[in-house]
């Protein structure tokens, strides 16, 4: 079998329906040869039937939950494509030539860790990253609304495993890639993803999380001599960030949340890193 041009990951659990309309927007994309792997985190509805729906997709499942960051770091491994679309089961492809026109851009910046797609939300409010229309570099990427350059990202350390539920994923890899000079660039001309409301994680809840794991993130990343100042003011302006008093004690749970967990996490001494 011909390796394919690019590769969509996803990573699923009990959302059947929506992952069906994910699939079928990628299979659309028939202006390039692709592949489709499914990452199943122990889904107990009728999520194993996506298995035969078409021979281009390659579904595994695991038999006990496993996590965001881990079935996303196994699927890219197990991805044989150079190019690598992380996409959300609830997300969707619009126009049948978005990964064509991704993957002319990509080819054109060989010296790109990523390229992030423009991006929407189903209530229409525009989350595209610049208002330009030009091509131009970023520091983070929106988590599935990336094609990612596998080696690179693999080379860099891949998905955070420690990521077990949405929120931070893809600010770790973006991380990864800009410490080793691989820059994050923006096309505005491709077709945009659609990301729809989620049934199962509220806004107040992806707050949480991520907040969570931004404090993680900084205790695995942060060279040592810098790692208190950043927390303590990280955790400021998490907690000021859209300030109300409604919000102070799940913020104060979250921020807390983080500390517990990254107590767990062993570091050695991490130094202050030349970049390249």
């Amino acid at each position: 079998m011909a390796t394919p041009e690019v590769a969509i990951l996803i990573s699923t659990r009990n959302r059947y329906r929506e992952l069906c309309r994910a699939v079928d927007s990628c299979l659309r994309q028939d202006s390039v040869e692709l592949e489709i792997v499914i990452c199943d985190d122990a889904s107990s509805d009728e999520t194993p039937r996506i298995s035969k729906y078409d021979h281009r997709i390659r579904y595994y499942r695991s038999e006990t939950v496993l996590g965001i960051g881990a079935q996303r770091a196994a699927g890219l491994v197990r991805c044989r494509a150079p190019f690598v679309l992380s996409l959300d089961d609830d997300a969707f492809l619009v126009s049948p030539y978005t990964l064509d026109k991704a993957l002319t851009s990509i080819r054109l910046h060989s010296d790109s860790g990523a390229l992030a797609l423009p991006y929407m939300e189903i209530r229409g409010q525009n989350l595209s990253y610049h208002a330009g229309d030009q091509v131009c570099e970023l520091r983070n990427f929106i988590g599935c609304a990336g094609l990612l350059n596998k080696p690179k990202v693999l080379e860099s350390g891949s998905f955070p495993t420690w990521i077990g539920i949405w929120g931070g994923e893809d600010r770790e890899v973006a991380f990864r890639l800009w410490e080793r000079g691989w820059p994050i660039l923006y096309d505005p001309s491709i077709p945009p993803l659609v990301h729809l409301p989620s049934t199962v994680r509220s806004r107040a809840d992806m707050s949480f999380y991520g907040i969570r794991n931004q404090i993680i993130s900084d205790w695995i990343n942060v060279p040592t001599p810098y790692l208190i100042p950043t927390l303590v003011t990280h955790s400021l302006r998490l907690l000021l960030y859209k300030f109300t008093w409604r919000t102070v004690p799940r913020k104060i749970g979250a921020l807390a949340a983080g500390y517990v967990s990254f107590l767990r996490i062993h570091r050695g001494p991490l130094p202050v890193r030349a970049l390249l």
